[in-house]
């Protein structure tokens, strides 16, 4: 099978002819750009774990409904794209491997394609038309890149969702959209009619409730409390409690932000936000969300991360390493009149063992690239002025720069670290505060907990680091932060 590539040509013509592509334990990947006028591509005896990628071009088939592409026998990944497609829908069989498979952006009939994923947890994207879809084992997602994929004109029909081990990606696109708007992802409560689903909206763009008489979720994509084409319709059959069905943890909720002030919610999945361009607010909701804000030198907007109750939420009964799903925030911008990071006390104080948020007053380090950040303007107006509430450094250990882990930080911070930390005030059990570090690449923020009593020179066993954000590419923020970067709320 490696023998095939991109420069090799294939006119089937006439007849009904089908590929078959043998494998020799090498991997394939190819874009077929010079195959035409075939019936059927069939990838069989792939025994190894090398993958198969294949890029489908338009006019691989013609004019087919369901043009079979079988991978069906293959235990590696499989990896069929056949998006550029445009007169011919396929019917895609992935093999047992985690398989990512996409169907075509046109169709012939109101069936579209038809993809069953077979075993693993596969990622599927039926593309536009309404589509068949249907995992197989494993734990699949399901992905919509905007409500054309799947609306009430052609919808799709999933056939073995299973909340709890699914997942839908779902992308709410207004990177077009000039006014400023208030975008939630969030799953309600299901409705037994499309009428009460609709009477249950309340204006706000990315609000999905399923609809338990048709057996559809329902995501308002345009805010404007119709349940129209304009809307994702996605049909998706009934769990055990049909109202029940879909619930928030079963989303991944992908939020394109446009050129105005947007406020921006996500929830417990692991969102994927792009801001937009505009003065931003972002509450990420938890899951490990990956935020990217409109950055650079000529960004004048000022963002807004919030760190609340449920950006910082936590199952553990005592906080340690780990107890956070920590974001990661690209093209965050530090310095006077820049981006922010709105930390909530309560949410601090919110996880388990920590009782108190204290001033790093408390607190000297024992490095000259240490960044006191103080409270000397009305933007963290809560903390009074002129208090040191963060302090903001460069982590090593006289010879090695760490990773920005958990790890890694209490090396730093420990007695004999590089940054060693030395307490001017005793801290007790559960008191906590907060500390900006970069490492040369990144940088995160930290809250360093006491774990009991402490004086002095502060030993490993003595405090807990959890980490609670991360802010890729501020290699050398410690050096730039300012007290405008930060708000302290209740």
């Amino acid at each position: 099978m490696a023998t095939l590539d991109d420069a090799d040509t294939i006119n089937g013509n006439a007849g009904t002819d089908t590929i078959v592509l043998y494998a020799a334990g090498t991997a394939h990947s190819a874009t077929y750009t010079n195959i035409s006028k075939i019936e059927a591509i069939t990838y069989a005896l792939y025994t190894t774990t090398a993958a198969v990628t294949a890029t489908l071009a338009d006019a691989n088939f013609v004019s087919l409904d369901s043009a079979p592409i079988s991978a069906a026998t293959i235990t590696s990944v499989v990896t069929i794209d056949a998006s550029a497609e445009n007169d011919s829908t396929v019917a895609i069989t992935g093999g047992t491997g985690n398989d990512i498979l996409t169907g075509t952006d046109t169709f012939l009939t109101l069936t579209g394609d038809t993809i069953n994923g077979g075993n693993g947890a596969d990622v599927i994207d039926g593309s536009l038309g309404g589509d068949t879809l249907s995992g197989g084992a494993g734990a699949d997602v399901f992905v919509y890149n905007g409500q054309t994929d799947s609306s009430s004109s052609a919808p799709d029909s999933i056939t073995d969702y299973l909340s709890g081990t699914d997942k839908l990606q779902i992308h709410l696109n207004y990177a077009s959209v000039a006014q400023d708007l208030t975008i939630t992802g969030d799953v309600s409560a299901g409705k037994t009619s499309k009428t009460a689903a609709q009477e249950s909206l309340t204006g706000i763009r990315g609000q999905a409730v399923y609809n338990t008489d048709t057996s559809q979720l329902y995501v308002n994509n345009n805010g404007d409390n119709l349940l129209t084409s304009l809307d994702y319709t996605i049909g998706i059959n009934a769990g055990s409690v049909a109202k029940t069905t879909v619930a928030d943890a079963d989303v991944i909720w992908k939020i394109t932000g446009g050129t105005g002030a947007d406020i921006i919610t996500g929830n417990v999945g692991a969102d994927i936000i792009d801001a937009g361009t505009g003065a931003d607010v972002i509450a990420s909701g938890g899951g490990i969300d990956a935020i990217t804000l409109d950055g650079g030198s000529d960004d004048v907007a000022i963002d807004t991360i919030k760190l609340g109750s449920n950006e910082l939420a936590s199952t553990d009964t005592t906080a340690v390493a780990g107890s956070v799903a920590v974001d990661t925030v690209a093209n965050f911008v530090s310095g006077a009149g820049d981006d922010i990071v709105e930390i909530s006390i309560s949410g601090i104080e919110s996880l388990g063992g920590v009782e108190d948020l204290v001033l790093t007053t408390n607190v000297t380090v024992t490095t000259a690239t240490t960044t006191a950040i103080e409270d000397g303007a009305a933007a963290i107006d809560t903390v009074g002025a002129a208090s040191t509430f963060v302090h903001a450094l460069t982590i090593h250990d006289g010879t090695t720069t760490h990773a920005l882990t958990e790890a890694g930080v209490e090396i730093d911070l420990a007695t004999g670290g590089g940054n060693a930390l030395t307490l001017t005030n005793d801290l007790t059990d559960g008191d906590a505060f907060l500390m900006l570090i970069d490492n040369g690449t990144d940088a995160a923020l930290f809250l360093i907990v006491a774990t009991g009593t402490a004086s002095g020179a502060m030993a490993a066993s003595e405090f807990d680091v959890i980490k609670l954000l991360t802010l890729t590419g501020e290699a050398a923020i410690s050096a730039s932060i300012h007290a405008d970067n930060f708000s302290i709320v209740a």
